[in-house]
C-alpha cells in the first residue's frame, strides 16, 4: 500500500495566497488559495466558512487556519460563496434563497 506524501517545501518559505474567481461569471465565487511557498502539494483542504454574522465572526480563524495548513504543506482553498464575503453578488439580491 502506497501513501501520497506532499513533496518537499521550504519550511521557512511563508505560504503565497493568491485570490481566484470560480464559476460563471453571473454567479462568480471567489476562492483564497493559499500554497505553501507557491508549490503545489499532494494533500488539499476546503473551508467553507459559515454564513451570515457567523461568517464575519469566523473570517480571521480561517485565514489563520489556512495560512498554518499551507505552512506545514497542505493546499488549501477558503470559498466565499456567491453572495458573501469578497464573492459577486449580495445578500439583499432578489431571490436569494432560492439561488
Amino acid at each position: 500500500m502506497s501513501t501520497l506524501a506532499a513533496p518537499p517545501h521550504e519550511p521557512d518559505a511563508p505560504p503565497l495566497t493568491i485570490g481566484r474567481w470560480l464559476g460563471p461569471a453571473d454567479r462568480a465565487s471567489f476562492g483564497w488559495l493559499s500554497t505553501p511557498g507557491g508549490i503545489a502539494t499532494a494533500s488539499a483542504v476546503l473551508i467553507l466558512p459559515p454564513v451570515g454574522y457567523q461568517y464575519w465572526s469566523a473570517h480571521r480563524t480561517t485565514r489563520v487556519l489556512a495560512e498554518r495548513l499551507a505552512a506545514a504543506g497542505h493546499t488549501v482553498l477558503r470559498l466565499d460563496y456567491h453572495g458573501c464575503g469578497d464573492a459577486a453578488g449580495s445578500p439583499r439580491d432578489r431571490r436569494r434563497v432560492e439561488a
